[in-house]
């Protein structure tokens, strides 16, 4: 099958950065969803992580739960993150840590999160729309625990399955994965539409993707 880029538009606060950038469309109803609405990616490095930030645009259709990013394997070493209608869910190795949303979430508008892993303090935190949505410090159910090493191979921007599969409806964008706790002032260069090079590790606008057949 043919894959289709839809290309979007995103602008930073200040106008001062505007970036054209590739968009996945997932099915637009819970019923067109199936086993293959879901997106990968391909050729990445193995390397060992300690810390983890990652981000990305995303638009869902509707407020049923979706699993906007999904991590495959069965042996708390991944990350994920999954979007209800009232709160979110981070998933980080062995734990899941529920978040509130510091704005209600509205179907089909686009919103930005990001989510920082701070190893030397177990710490996590939340971003929607460049503020702080959730944190906690001395998470001590990850101390000890490990990320996979092949840990981006075995992730996913969406969930194919069946009806209980929590499919993501909607659009996405610009994931970008870094190998390291960014800090308040890169994160805001990240939510402006910038891009921070150093510790990146999955990079939206270069990366290799294998989509299913309804992506």
């Amino acid at each position: 099958m043919r894959h289709i880029f839809k290309y979007i538009f995103f602008a930073s606060l200040t106008g001062s950065t505007i970036s054209l950038l590739p968009v996945l469309i997932y099915p637009a109803k819970r019923t067109e969803s199936t086993e293959t609405s879901f997106t990968k990616f391909k050729s990445l490095p193995t390397f060992k992580m300690q810390d983890l930030s990652f981000c990305f645009w995303v638009k869902v259709n509707h407020l049923v739960g979706a699993k906007v990013i999904n991590y495959e394997l069965n042996d708390t070493k991944g990350f994920g993150i999954t979007l209800q209608e009232k709160y979110g869910f981070v998933n980080l190795k062995v734990v899941d840590l529920l978040f509130d949303y510091n704005t209600p979430h509205i179907p089909d508008k686009w919103r930005h999160y990001c989510v920082v892993y701070d190893s030397a303090v177990e710490g996590v935190t939340v971003y929607i729309d460049g503020k702080v949505t959730f944190e906690k410090i001395g998470v001590t159910a990850l101390a000890g625990s490990e990320f996979h090493d092949d840990l981006l191979e075995h992730v996913s921007v969406g969930k194919g399955g069946g009806s209980f599969s929590q499919q993501l409806n909607g659009e996405f964008s610009q994931l970008m994965v870094w190998g390291r706790a960014i800090g308040n002032e890169e994160l805001e260069s990240v939510w402006g539409c910038d891009v921070v090079r150093e510790g990146l590790v999955l990079d939206w606008s270069t990366v290799s993707m294998e989509m299913g057949d309804t992506v």
